[in-house]
């Protein structure tokens, strides 16, 4: 059931610094940096993930994003492909080398690739980026957007990933299972940072 005055429909462009900021609060990537190239890169999160998606689904209150699920399905049309989201994360991913800001995830992303080649069988799609406003935390958004995904692709399996740091108990309790796990250690400043990094899929 949907929560009263809370309407689903496509991600705004608008919204993408809300959206933004939900993922740094949400997935703590004040952990990696801080500042302007803390927004930066929480902006850059939600521009790669919109980039690739072909559902970008999103729930409004009153015109007030409240939280999104941003997925990509095998054989459907990537509608932000081209757009200035697009263009927006390939210039921070070319100035990634020079200023260094990459080495830190490459750890994660070496874990993840080789987590993700183990799943079988192949999953249909992925969900690339979900997050909620802390603010709207206990009012069921979360399993909202996700029910709706579920209704729209029924029965098509779906991958994600998570460490950690972020709440992946949601997954378990609707249906994800743990597909792997890897520890990981990222060279941040002040020692580095220990993760554990997950994989989970369901079908829907």
């Amino acid at each position: 059931m949907t929560p009263a005055a809370v309407a689903l429909r496509p991600l705004q462009r608008g919204d993408i610094g809300r959206a933004a900021r939900f993922a740094i609060e949400g997935m703590h990537l004040e952990r990696y940096a801080s500042g302007f190239a803390l927004e930066m890169y929480g902006r850059d999160m939600v521009c790669e993930a919109l980039a690739g998606t072909t559902l970008p689904l999103a729930a409004y209150e009153n015109d007030r994003l409240l939280g999104y699920l941003l997925a990509s399905f095998n054989g459907e049309a990537e509608p932000f492909a081209c757009s200035r989201e697009a263009l927006y994360h390939r210039v921070i991913s070319a100035l990634s080398p020079l200023t260094g800001s990459g080495r830190a995830e490459e750890p994660y992303v070496a874990v993840n690739r080789e987590m993700r080649s183990g799943i079988s069988p192949e999953p249909d799609g992925e969900i690339l980026l979900f997050a909620v406003d802390p603010r709207a935390a206990g009012r069921g958004i979360g399993t909202l957007l996700l029910d709706e995904l579920v209704r729209r692709r029924p029965g098509r399996r779906v991958f994600l990933y998570t460490d950690s740091g972020c709440t992946y108990q949601f997954y378990e309790r609707r249906g994800f299972t743990r597909a792997a796990a890897r520890n990981v250690r990222l060279p941040l400043p002040g020692g580095g940072l220990a993760l554990e990094c997950m994989v989970y899929v369901r079908t829907l």
